[in-house]
Parts: C-alpha cells; structure tokens; sequence
C-alpha cells in the first residue's frame, strides 16, 4: 500500500510521521509546503520527505504521486492541496485530518464569536491592516530572492479564494475525516456535503508527550493561555484575575508562538498591570524546557472559547494541575466525560471567586490512568491501522 501525505512542518508531524512510519513502514512518502526554504524546522529531510517548491503543487509529478498512491492524507487543509483532491482517481481513498485551524473559520457562523468583548476591541482597531501588513512583510523579506517572492504569491493567491469557503466539490472528494467529536455537528452544518465517515487520528501520545520536562507540576503559579493569538483572550483573564485573591501566587504568560504584535501588546498590558508578579515566555524552547518554567503552575487557565492547545491541556492534567476551560470551549465535555475533573473559568473564578483545592494523590492516579488510556501510542496506531482497511474496501468496488 503506498500513502502519499501532505503535510506541514510542524512539532505534530514528528509525531504523525513516525506513528506512519511503524504502521506501514516504507509505504510513506512527504510532502510539505514551506515558505522558509531550506530551513525546515521539525521534519527532516530524507528520501521519503521533501520540502515540495511551489511548482510541485500544480505539477504533473504531484499527479502521477497522487495517481500511483493508494491514499492521499491530506493533514490541515490548504489551498495548495486543491488541485491533487479534485484530481485523484476514484480509487484513491482522501482523508483530511483536521487540525483545527483549518477549518473553524468554516464553522464560524454557527458558533459563537471566538474573541471575548476586550479582546475584540483590541483587535478590532487593526482589522484588515494586519492581513495586508502580514503578506507586505514576507514580500519584504524576501525582495531579494525572486524565487522566494514568487512562492509568497503562490500561497497568498489561492488563500484569497478560499478564505471564506472551500470549493462546494472538494468536500464531496474526501472520503474520511479525522473532527473532534466535540465539534463534529458543527462541522457537518458548515459542509453539509461531507461523508459522514470519521476515523481518528493522534497527534501526540502520553508515552511521549506527557514525560517531557518535571513529572509532576506543583505550586502557586499560574499559567495563562498556550501562546500569542488573539483566541487566548488575555484581557478577560486579567480583568478576572483583579477580582481574585491571588495571594504571593505568580502569574506565566507564555508568548513565544503566534502573534508578535499580539504578542508585545499583552505583554505591555500584562506588566502594567501586574508588575513583577507576571512572567512572559517570548523565547522558543524545547517541550522539556518549556514544563521546567511552567513546573510550579498548579493552576492552568486556558479562556479560549473553541477547542486549542489540545496537546498542553492533557500533559498539564497528566502532571496535576487543575485546569480551567470556559464553559462553551468543547474540551471542557470532552475530559469531564472522559472523567478528569475540569474547572469553570465562568462558574469557579468569575462567578465564586476562588480556585478549586489542588487534587490529591488519589485522583492525581485515576487522572494518570484515564489519560493514558485515551493518549496511549497504541490507541494512535490501531487508529491508523484502519486506513488499511478502507484502501482494501475502496479497491474492491473499484474492480
């Protein structure tokens, strides 16, 4: 079986391709879109990976890749990939593993606004500069190398096509999706022509992610959001934290991913208002130097309205922090029916006032079991397993 992956140079997709790779070794070959050039930053080049230029994506050696392949995953829907979904021969099995970003601007209209009232406003100021300013600066940065500007163009032209809504035919093409099931009545009014057919794909796994850094995370600190976008909702959570009786407690805000004019107004704000009790992240640092800093967080508040910061959230748990969702944020659901206890941020910091008592040893265990059963490697690789059958399936009906 040969599977033909499309796929972004992402922390994830280490983790993505190695479950690949042992599931169906030497059937994997990668391709990625990077606008860095030869500087990739996760993956690693190698016969079976390539950092595809832009030409690759409109090229007849991606169709005769995507026609030879007996499965095309697609992993976070781009504009690129359109052309190789509606091309594929029906005997090709399409599955488009969401990663969230991708597809929640579609969702949009059936949920509610994912920015908080403070938030808004901030934003609201620089809307449709940024997007502008955004493209302006990659142009800029690469003035120099017409090779370069050419691949920013080929990126930004078929984006503004499909900022609003994926072509009506490219939905109907794929075969099987990887939703969180929390979200996946969304996602079905949002593309009403989508197969109903959802197999689940891991991006991380306990065994791995969860022993990185300090086993354990104890103390008074408190963690504020997973990164420098706008969907942290930051503001909230500071006007929140002025109702609370924060006692000697530290506050870590880490900005190190996202936004970096988000990213310098938070911190602005954030250290005008608490001084020398807030600590920003701005730096990049591995996972195991990042849970080093953060160690002492025995509170995590994530105030995003939507689903984010999937993996942070279960190795924070895993470790014993309480962590605090809103109460509309689909995570929140997910792991109390999973049975691992999940703060309010509405009901228990805005509305009480107060943080719940830390766990204790004996729910710290029944946590542990509980998200290495959900998390476990063995779970990702039975799932992906499956992709063998639906190939077989697809074959038989194309004979």
């Amino acid at each position: 079986m040969k599977l033909l992956h499309f796929i972004p140079d992402s922390p994830f997709s280490v983790y993505i391709k190695d479950t690949f790779d042992r599931v169906f070794p030497d059937s994997n070959i990668y391709r990625t879109h990077t606008l860095r050039g030869d500087s990739p930053a996760f993956l690693e080049k190698s016969p079976d990976v390539e950092f595809a230029g832009i030409d690759y994506w409109t090229s007849r050696r991606m169709r005769e890749e995507v026609k030879q392949c007996d499965c095309l995953i697609i992993n976070s829907m781009n504009p690129l990939y359109i052309d190789a979904i509606l091309g594929a021969p029906s005997n090709v099995v399409i599955f488009w593993a969401t990663w969230g970003g991708d597809y929640y601007r579609f969702l949009s209209p059936y949920m509610t606004d994912i920015h908080l009232p403070k938030t808004r406003i901030l934003l609201e100021a620089r809307k449709g500069r940024e997007f502008i300013r955004y493209w302006i600066n990659r142009m800029m940065t690469a003035i120099k190398d017409p090779l370069k500007i050419r691949s920013y163009l080929g990126v930004f032209l078929p984006y503004l096509s499909w900022r609003k809504k994926l072509p009506l035919d490219v939905i109907p093409r794929i075969d099987y999706f990887h939703v969180l099931p929390t979200v996946r009545n969304l996602f079905e009014m949002a593309f009403p022509g989508a197969n109903k057919q959802y197999n689940e794909m891991f991006f991380f796994c306990a065994e791995k992610t969860f022993s990185a850094g300090p086993t354990s995370m104890n103390g008074p600190d408190i963690l504020i959001g997973n990164g420098a976008t706008p969907a942290n909702n930051h503001l909230e959570i500071f006007d929140l934290l002025d109702d609370l009786d924060l006692g000697s407690r530290k506050l870590i805000v880490p900005l190190n991913r996202g936004d970096k004019r988000y990213a310098k107004e938070i911190e602005i704000i954030g250290k005008r208002r608490f001084g020398e009790r807030i600590t920003i992240l701005r730096d990049l640092m591995p996972a195991s130097q990042y849970y080093q800093c953060i160690q002492k967080c025995g509170t995590v508040i994530m105030n995003h309205v939507r689903h984010a910061a999937g993996a942070t959230i279960p190795t924070v748990m895993y470790k014993g922090s309480r962590v605090y969702l809103r109460n509309e944020n689909p995570l929140k659901n997910f792991y109390e029916n999973l049975g691992v206890p999940v703060g309010s941020v509405q009901d228990d910091l805005a509305e009480r006032k107060k943080f719940l008592k830390p766990f204790c040893d004996t729910e710290k265990i029944q946590i542990h079991k509980v998200l290495e059963a959900r998390w476990s490697d063995a779970n990702a690789l039975q799932s992906i397993g499956r992709l063998a059958d639906f190939v077989k399936e697809r074959h038989s009906l194309c004979r």
